[in-house]
This record gives C-alpha cells, sequence and structure tokens, in this order.
C-alpha cells in the first residue's frame, strides 16, 4: 500500500472483497472518522531531521513545503497534527484531487504557483518520498527527488527508480540541505 492513494487502496478492497456490503466511500469515512482514535494508540514518531528540515525550509523565503501525499487531505491533516507538523504546510495535493498518484504533482504545483503567487522552475523544485510511487510521481511532473529508504523500501529498491539522489535517512541536516540547495551550512 505505501505511496498508493488512499482513493485507490479502498477502491482495490472492494474490488477484492466483492461480498463486501460497503462501498469504497463508505470505507473511506469509516477509517477517516477512527484515524484519530488510533494513532494516539500506535508507537510512531518523527524521524531524526524530518522536523529540522521543514524548520530550515519553513524559514527559508525561497523554499516552499508543499504536501504531495496519496492520503485524504483530511487523513493527512489529522497525521500531521499528531505528530505536530501540520504548521509547515499550508496546502498540497491529496487522494481528494486525484485517486491516481501521478495526476497530483501538477496539482500541488498548481496550487503552490496559485497561492505563492510565483512560479517554480522543476529543475529546483524537489519532492522527498521513500516509496518507488513517490520518484514516478516527481518523474511524470518533471522535477527532481530525493528517494529516502525511511519506510519499507531499501536504499537499493530506491536507487533501481533513478532518483536524484538516495539516502537511507534524513538525520544529517547539512547533507540534506547541500542536496536540496547546494548550499552547506547555511543557517
Amino acid at each position: 500500500m505505501a505511496g498508493r492513494t488512499d482513493v485507490a487502496i479502498f477502491q482495490e478492497i472492494c474490488l477484492r472483497h466483492p461480498g463486501t456490503k460497503m462501498s469504497p466511500e463508505v470505507l473511506l469515512r469509516a477509517y477517516l472518522d477512527e484515524l484519530p482514535v488510533w494513532l494516539p494508540k500506535r508507537q510512531g514518531e518523527v524521524f531524526p531531521g524530518v522536523r529540522e528540515l521543514l524548520e530550515w525550509a519553513h524559514r527559508h523565503s525561497e523554499v516552499h513545503n508543499v504536501l504531495l501525499t496519496g492520503n485524504m487531505k483530511e487523513g493527512a491533516y489529522h497525521k500531521l497534527r499528531h505528530y505536530g507538523l501540520a504548521d509547515y504546510f499550508e496546502f498540497g495535493a491529496f487522494s481528494d484531487d486525484s485517486s491516481v498518484r501521478n495526476d497530483l504533482g501538477p496539482i500541488a504545483l498548481g496550487r503552490a504557483r496559485e497561492c505563492l503567487k510565483k512560479d517554480f522552475r522543476l529543475d529546483q523544485t524537489w519532492v522527498i518520498g521513500d516509496t518507488p510511487f513517490d520518484v514516478a510521481c516527481a518523474r511524470s511532473l518533471g522535477c527532481k527527488v530525493l528517494a529516502v529508504a525511511t519506510g519499507e523500501h531499501s536504499v537499493e529498491q530506491l536507487s533501481a527508480c533513478k532518483p536524484d539522489a538516495v539516502l537511507s535517512k534524513l538525520a544529517d541536516l547539512d547533507e540534506v540541505k547541500a542536496l536540496l540547495s547546494g548550499c552547506q551550512n547555511e543557517g
């Protein structure tokens, strides 16, 4: 399921279990209703370096955090609020916008252009993700991609997808900043 959209996942569940009386929409609503109840019961954490990277980007006027996710918008913000990251993302593209993962990049870029009133050079725009679907999504948009092996895919598996860069984690902030901006030791 990693890297797929919520809508596509729930559609597939219903297809694989044709005897179910629930539609993908009903299952999705139940998931979204239960998510805030279950998040505190899960053992989860923000990976080392993520919060620092988001904070660094948030402080720089030429760097913008835009959420590009296969989650439904409501579910994404439940998760972001739970982990204290919601304030870093004002907008993005979500499974609500399209069940097709590769459709989300242009939607996110369009919202960024509209909300920030500026254009973005794709050769300086990065998608950071941890699945082959994230790499494919970035490639379909025509921007750069940093694959990070913090999920179920290894550095080797992600490297095979031909991202611009692969890291095992985001913990070394100077390394990540240098990669994304070409600048080292920025404040």
